[in-house]
């Protein structure tokens, strides 16, 4: 399916029985709401799904710390969360989420509050005062049918404080992914589903010169210390330290942006049992849980 609501009218009609990727917001609030008349349910699972935004320093006002950090003091998480995503996601400020060893608040507690003053403040102590343009990317088609919404939401965002003119340009996804590969988006989101539930897996992808993004990210004290020395401690809140250390390094740098996390939905019909069972702390789902209900 290529539109969350024709997915949504597949699982009222019965022809297909349990959805867990790719509902749009509205979709997850009307099933919630009208689950019992509709003969559906709804089961919310806590995840560590990512979203955030990449700038690309290949290009030069991506490239310009300053103009990052504008753009971080100016986005509207809450806003996000609220209006777009009608409160199914959650505000995210660091790219570890919570529930992982070593979540971090960095990105609020560094620009706090979303602020056009501050914005301003450190757009013309690096010498810009015209607006600054920027192209914004994202794919149509991988992380469901809010996402255009999304960053028309963060281009109205951007725009309105007087310090951007916003292009948005979209692609599907399979060729999405080799334009980032090719460096060819100033600035693009992505969402991360991890491998594993570790702090390691939302860093190790993200930085050197050959990383997940296609935007050589050097880094050095995250790759030659804090990553290796992390990897010879098996009990991981005894890398707490590395991790926040790390996290530091990225909000310093601004050069991935976290917008918000996750909640995981599972919808079904109502003969089907093991919802709450079927997804992993990494968003795999375990079919086996699932079954069809025999007898009420």
């Amino acid at each position: 399916f290529s539109r969350s609501d024709e997915m949504v009218k597949a699982l009222k009609d019965k022809e297909i029985a349990v959805v867990y990727r790719g509902l749009g917001a509205s979709d997850t609030v009307d099933i919630e709401v009208n689950q019992r008349k509709e003969g559906l349910q709804l089961v919310e699972n806590p995840t560590t799904e990512i979203s955030y935004l990449v700038f690309n320093p290949k290009y030069p006002l991506s490239a310009k710390l300053a103009v990052r950090k504008a753009v971080a003091q100016v986005v509207d998480r809450p806003a996000l969360v609220h209006y777009v995503y009608k409160d199914t996601v959650e505000p995210l400020y660091s790219m570890v989420p919570a529930g992982l060893t070593g979540h971090t608040t960095g990105f609020f507690d560094d620009f706090g509050d979303p602020s056009v003053p501050k914005a301003r403040k450190l757009l013309r102590d690096a010498g810009i005062t015209e607006r600054v343009p920027l192209t914004l990317w994202y794919t149509s088609d991988r992380y469901g049918s809010s996402t255009k919404p999304e960053f028309t939401e963060i281009k109205r965002e951007l725009e309105s404080s007087g310090l951007f003119t916003i292009t948005l340009r979209s692609r599907p996804w399979n060729t999405y992914v080799t334009g980032y590969q090719h460096g060819e988006y100033p600035v693009f989101g992505r969402g991360w589903f991890p491998d594993f539930p570790d702090p390691e897996n939302f860093i190790a992808p993200f930085v050197g010169n050959q990383n997940a993004l296609g935007t050589p990210y050097p880094a050095p004290e995250i790759t030659g210390v804090l990553l290796p020395r992390s990897r010879g401690e098996s009990d991981r809140a005894t890398v707490v330290p590395d991790f926040e250390r790390a996290q530091q390094i990225r909000v310093r740098d601004a050069r991935l942006l976290p917008l918000w996390q996750g909640k995981q939905y599972v919808a079904a019909s109502d003969d089907i049992s093991g919802a709450e069972q079927a997804l992993d702390p990494s968003t795999i789902m375990m079919m086996w849980q699932l079954y069809r209900k025999t007898s009420w």
